[in-house]
């Protein structure tokens, strides 16, 4: 999840739901699953969450929509699939509607009370909206105002609460703003599995 300001939206009601229970430790979590060919314990439903850029060139959605298809269908075939997004515009919305069109969960971690009116633009307001009713749970995070402490807090609870983050990322290195690079690298601290995508012919709106 990244974000940053944009002009005020239409406002809508958000749905509340029990507070997501981080899980017991990255690397260590005490789940039901099977063992794979390795010996290895996977999950029963792998949790996978998203960090990515928001301004992404037209060309690069149907680049990055193909890859995380198939890297959430790689995923999807070891048992169930659960999605953990902050749906800002660019990569958290297109691994939204991945997921969900892969068969998955939907979980929506919101950064702020006010995310909606003050980041989300008009022009992305219904794909906002439909990807918050078609979600299982919507969390907000106890801040009242979107900011940098608001989008790092959301990173850290979708890292809290994932067994791989997924971060359509373009390499350039963190700025401490609660952005992409910094989810990733907070995620690689904490011993949560990355998978980057970023395929050839990716790239972000210049500015």
């Amino acid at each position: 999840m990244q974000a940053r300001g944009t002009a005020p939206a239409t406002s809508t009601e958000i749905r509340m739901s029990r507070t997501l229970s981080p899980c017991t430790g990255h690397g260590t979590r005490k789940r039901a699953g099977t063992r794979n060919s390795g010996g290895e314990r996977t999950p029963a439903v792998i949790r996978l969450a998203v960090t990515g850029h928001l301004n992404l060139t037209d060309e690069s959605h149907d680049l990055l929509r193909a890859a995380l298809r198939e890297l959430i269908k790689k995923h999807a075939s070891k048992g169930g699939l659960t999605g953990l997004s902050c749906i800002a515009r660019g990569a958290d919305t297109l691994f939204a509607e991945e997921v969900l069109a892969a068969g998955g969960r939907l979980i929506v971690v919101l950064p702020s009370r006010d995310y909606r009116e003050t980041q989300v633009r008009p022009a992305d307001a219904p794909a906002f909206d439909r990807l918050l009713q078609a979600a299982s749970e919507v969390h907000i995070m106890p801040y009242e105002t979107a900011g940098p402490a608001a989008y790092s807090a959301a990173n850290a609870r979708l890292l809290e609460n994932a067994d791989r983050l997924i971060a359509v990322w373009d390499g350039r290195p963190p700025d401490g703003q609660g952005g992409t690079a910094d989810a990733v690298e907070n995620a690689r601290a904490a011993g949560v599995a990355v998978d980057v995508v970023w395929p050839e012919g990716a790239a972000v709106v210049p500015g």
